[in-house]
């Protein structure tokens, strides 16, 4: 019995070292949004960011921003996206040089969470 218990508390210690380590994929954060400038080209803005433009969050990526905060559309004109796991949002347009005019950080409100889930997530737990 004792052999049983031994075996059992071994492969869920296992297991729970695994899900600590194991590789998560590329991590996005706010903080990573603050290293964006008005005048960056959309190369030096994902080598500053560390990331391509995309949604890089790890729970269900339905949640996308509203187009509706982005400013009027100057011809020829880019807007690039990044989205973090935690909700926050980089949105940023490029004029016909290929630098950045306009960018704005912002976070997305998630309705599939309860209010204790976003709290767990604002303070990180």
């Amino acid at each position: 019995m004792k052999r049983r218990y031994a075996i059992l508390s071994t492969g869920l210690l296992v297991a729970v070292a695994l899900a600590v380590v194991w590789p998560r994929g590329p991590r996005l954060s706010a903080e990573a949004f603050k290293r964006a400038c008005v005048g960056m080209t959309c190369g030096e803005m994902t080598a500053a960011i560390g990331l391509p433009p995309g949604n890089y969050m790890s729970r269900p990526k339905d949640v996308w921003p509203s187009l509706n905060r982005r400013p009027p559309l100057m011809s020829p004109c880019r807007y690039y996206c990044w989205v973090a796991d935690d909700g926050s949002v980089l949105d940023a347009a490029f004029d016909e040089t290929g630098r950045a005019f306009h960018f704005e950080r912002y976070t997305l409100h998630r309705f599939d969470q309860s209010y204790l889930q976003r709290l767990c997530t604002h303070l990180g737990l």
